[in-house]
């Protein structure tokens, strides 16, 4: 025990004199969280601009422009040329617009298809989603009530008609994000991936700098030569600390951005004590590799964005090649982020969680014997280097 407790001391004391890693491990997860958090605290659409080019000044398309008007989203302006509203859309000064054609109001009472044509600017996927949701929702309320006036036209009564006029509904309901916003869905992956990379960062840099300062055979001595105690000595500062952010992540911050939270804080520590125990692992055995904190800081910093877009929290895993599949296999990344997001988002229990879960503790094992074998030739090196030095 006293071994454990001197290498830590070790550990904090590389930390209180290396200040680049210090503010990583304790200013950068919390300054991270709300600064990432604040980009999206508004994470659904409240506004969007469009224009309205009328060609029917009917009064069927006075009351399609009532009801744009009346979306809570929608921002209409009334303009007369096509090239115009095209110049709009293309300086980003409206998010698309819409043409109501000549004789509109006359197709549609002779019950003709009538296509309403709309431009939308779709290079921001989330003001065109958003547009075209609250387009089609439009149209169909439009369709709808045209369809309830024939049916009734024809004597049918009011409640029968309108079972005739929307004879299949969908009744949705949301299991996540409810509000649909984007910043819901992010911010869930966002954060796990900010600790991740923050722990791998700091892990690595430290164990970089050991080969940097020349120090290696010092720590290995420190441990009266024993691999598993210098790991751990270096690793459990580290894991302690990041394990307290990751579980302080869905509460404070979570409220904050109005994020949901459906699991216990229970179930989520027994997720994340195999998965950060991975994360460090890998960046000891990352951090063995290099000789300098900076090219630590380079090497972790190349791979952060990949490991997120692979993760298959962004994008499904089935639309990836094969060789990504095999990589996810072999980190963490994966398991976490969906995990934690089934878990946190949906309600998914701890059970239901166990295959990856065991996925995990099977890395955490198959590193902990790559870091063995690693670091007895490091260690052994280091030890045949001072003996060189010293002859």
């Amino acid at each position: 025990m006293k071994m454990w407790n001197f290498l830590t001391k070790r550990e904090w004391y590389i930390l209180s004199r290396e200040r680049a890693i210090l503010l990583i491990v304790l200013i950068a997860p919390v300054l991270y969280l709300f600064f990432y958090g604040s980009i999206y605290v508004h994470n659904t659409v409240t506004k969007a601009e469009i224009a309205v080019i009328d060609r029917d000044q009917s009064e069927f398309s006075r009351l399609y422009r009532q009801y744009l008007e009346a979306d809570p989203v929608l921002v209409t302006q009334p303009i007369n040329d096509v090239d115009e509203a095209q110049r709009l859309l293309e300086e980003q000064k409206i998010a698309g617009y819409l043409i109501l054609p000549s004789h509109l109001e006359k197709d549609v009472k002779q019950g003709k298809q009538v296509v309403i044509p709309a431009y939308i600017n779709t290079g921001s996927f989330i003001l065109g989603n958003e547009l075209n949701k609250r387009f089609l929702q439009i149209n169909q309320t439009l369709s709808t009530g045209i369809l309830l006036k024939t049916w009734e036209a024809r004597g049918l009564n009011p409640k029968t008609a309108l079972q005739q006029s929307m004879p299949v509904t969908v009744d949705i309901s949301p299991v996540g994000n409810f509000g649909y916003g984007y910043g819901s869905f992010l911010l869930v992956g966002l954060f796990l991936l900010i600790l991740h990379q923050l722990m791998l960062i700091s892990i690595s840099e430290s164990t970089a700098l050991e080969f940097e300062k020349n120090t290696v055979g010092e720590w290995y001595e420190t441990s009266n030569h024993h691999v598993l105690k210098a790991l751990g000595g270096k690793l459990l500062p580290y894991y302690s600390l990041f394990m307290i952010y990751y579980l302080f992540v869905p509460t404070i911050p979570y409220r904050t951005f109005h994020l949901m939270q459906n699991s216990h804080l229970l179930n989520l520590f027994l997720l994340g004590l195999p998965a950060f125990l991975v994360v460090g692992e890998i960046g000891l055995l990352i951090g063995s590799f290099l000789k300098t904190q900076l090219q630590a800081l380079q090497f972790i910093a190349v791979i952060s964005v990949p490991l997120f877009l692979m993760s298959g929290f962004s994008w499904p895993m089935e639309q990836m090649p094969l060789i990504l599949h095999l990589l996810n296999d072999i980190l963490p990344t994966h398991f976490l982020l969906l995990s934690y997001q089934s878990m946190t988002q949906m309600g998914s229990s701890l059970h239901e969680q166990m295959p990856s879960i065991s996925v995990l503790w099977l890395q955490a094992f198959i590193y902990f014997l790559l870091l063995e074998w690693r670091y007895s030739k490091v260690f052994c090196k280091a030890g045949n280097h001072d003996k060189q030095s010293e002859n």
